[in-house]
């Protein structure tokens, strides 16, 4: 098929229609025909965006479905004002902050020595954001990303799926399918959230480095420290492998706040020095705070009517995050 008759296919308007559609039904999907035309969206796509089955999707757009499409039609004009809405969220520049710099080095110091890096943080700091930029910067960087109670099972058949590794059934089949395809390279495994797997992935993890000979990095909370740390505990074997373990990093820097904020409201030109101390007050340590809740709300509450300030960042904490009046505090 041609993508001139693809594009005949996804766009075409229907012609008859079912006796269950009203006036207002058509018009509906003539609107999701044009609008899904003008993004560049598959039907497949929609129907897995508005939870609507490809084949139920194709009848209703196509005219044809046999009783009130009201519902569904719902779903898609639902689904379609989700996805415009997030597309207009702008994105924030990456800002190298000082909880990337460490991260760096920690990452680099266990590829070069080969050995185990620990990494640990209060919620919020940003150690997410740094490893997936170090790992967008560096080739032979692997994420695993923990789920509660991850099983050594679930860890190994996603390492073996991350490395194109041959699957196998049994366990001792997937760790050495993982050993063969890191032995002899420069990998770098970096296990995020670490402290939440189940504790016998860390010992299969001590083995691929001992057997493979790479570098892994566990990130976590101070949890994963205290999960660690205690000489003659459960994982001293891992512990006397740790070749740099820098303090837990209890906050970003008032530097590293104010280089985001910038970043992020850069439209703003450059912010007012009292806005910036008004934005530590609330956000003071956390990176998650201020990008994630603070910009999107100031962006949604108060800068398309204000000028940016520091009243207008007390009047966003109170009015759309309950969070008070730092003044007051």
């Amino acid at each position: 098929m041609t993508k001139t008759t693809q594009e005949a296919v996804v766009t075409a308007m229907p012609t008859d229609w079912a006796d269950s559609y009203n006036e207002q039904n058509r018009k509906d999907v003539l609107a999701i025909i044009g609008q899904i035309a003008e993004l560049g969206m598959t039907r497949s796509f929609l129907a897995r965006m508005a939870r609507v089955s490809p084949a139920t999707l194709s009848q209703v757009l196509n005219g044809k479905y046999p009783t009130d499409p009201s519902k569904q039609i719902r779903q898609m004009r639902d689904a379609l004002n989700t996805h415009v809405n997030r597309a207009s969220v702008t994105a924030t520049p990456y800002v190298t902050t000082s909880v990337y710099q460490m991260a760096v080095v920690v990452c680099d110091r266990a590829r070069k020595y080969r050995n185990f890096g620990v990494l640990c943080g209060y919620v919020g700091v940003g150690k997410t954001g740094s490893i997936k930029q170090y790992q967008r910067d560096n080739a032979h960087t692997i994420i695993l990303e923990a789920n509660p109670d991850m099983s050594p099972k679930v860890m190994l058949d996603e390492l073996a799926k991350a490395l194109s590794a041959p699957t196998s059934r049994s366990m001792d089949g997937k760790f050495a399918a993982i050993v063969d395809a890191l032995v002899d390279t420069t990998y770098l495994l970096i296990i995020d959230e670490a402290e939440t797997m189940m504790p016998r992935c860390l010992h299969y993890l001590r083995r691929i480095r001992d057997k493979a000979g790479v570098g892994i990095v566990l990130v976590g909370t101070d949890r994963l420290q205290q999960l660690i740390k205690p000489s003659y505990g459960q994982f001293d074997q891992i512990r006397s492998r740790v070749g740099f373990w820098p303090q837990v990093i209890k906050g970003i820097s008032r530097e590293d706040a104010d280089a985001l904020a910038q970043a992020a409201l850069a439209d703003q030109g450059e912010l007012p020095e009292d806005a910036l101390e008004a934005l530590w007050g609330y956000c003071r340590g956390s990176a998650r705070m201020l990008i994630e809740n603070f910009i999107p709300a100031l962006r949604d509450y108060g800068l398309k009517r204000h000028a940016m300030s520091a009243d207008l960042v007390h009047a966003v904490a109170r009015d759309a995050l309950l969070l008070g009046d730092a003044r007051a505090l």
